[in-house]
C-alpha cells in the first residue's frame, strides 16, 4: 500500500510540475513526456520517433555513456546517461536526474549548435529548432544499432 501511495504521489507530482511555463514563453521549461503509463515509464523523446531514440541510446551505448536498454523511449536512464555525457563535454551542470530541463536542454542546444546546424537561441526550450536539430543528429546515430 506505501509503494502505491508514493507512486501515486509522484505521479500527481510530475503532472502538477509539467504544466508550469517558463517566464514570459508561454511554453513548458520541461518538456511534456511523449507518453506517461506510470511514475517509471515517462519518457521524453522530444519529437524523435522511436527508431531515432534508439539510435541515440545506440550511440550512448557506443561511446560507453550506457549501459541502456535500447527500447527507443528516452527515459530517466537514458537522459542521465545523455546529462553525464553534456556535463563532460557541453557545460551541463546541474543535477544528473534524468529530467530533460532547462539546464539540460541548453547543454544540448549547444551540442546542436557545434554539429546539428542549430541556430535558435541557447535559451532551454525544446522548441522546433531544437526538435529538428535532434532528428538530424538522432537519425545519424541510427546506423549504430
Amino acid at each position: 500500500m506505501r509503494k502505491k501511495i508514493a507512486s501515486l504521489a509522484v505521479v500527481a507530482v510530475m503532472a502538477g510540475s509539467l504544466g508550469l511555463a517558463a517566464a514570459g514563453t508561454g511554453q513548458a521549461a520541461v518538456p511534456a513526456p511523449t507518453s506517461v503509463t506510470s511514475a517509471t515509464s515517462a519518457y521524453y523523446n522530444l519529437g524523435l520517433t522511436t527508431s531515432q531514440a534508439a539510435g541515440i541510446q545506440c550511440w550512448l551505448n557506443v561511446y560507453d555513456w550506457g549501459p541502456l536498454v535500447v527500447d527507443g523511449r528516452l527515459g530517466t536512464a537514458s537522459w542521465k546517461s545523455f546529462q553525464r555525457f553534456l556535463a563532460a563535454n557541453y557545460g551541463y551542470a546541474g543535477a544528473i536526474d534524468g529530467v530533460p530541463g532547462t539546464n539540460t536542454i541548453m547543454a544540448l542546444q549547444r551540442l546542436l549548435a557545434r554539429f546539428w546546424d542549430y541556430t535558435g537561441p541557447i535559451d532551454g526550450i525544446a522548441g522546433s529548432g531544437t526538435q529538428a536539430a535532434f532528428a538530424r543528429m538522432a537519425a545519424n546515430r541510427e546506423s549504430l544499432c
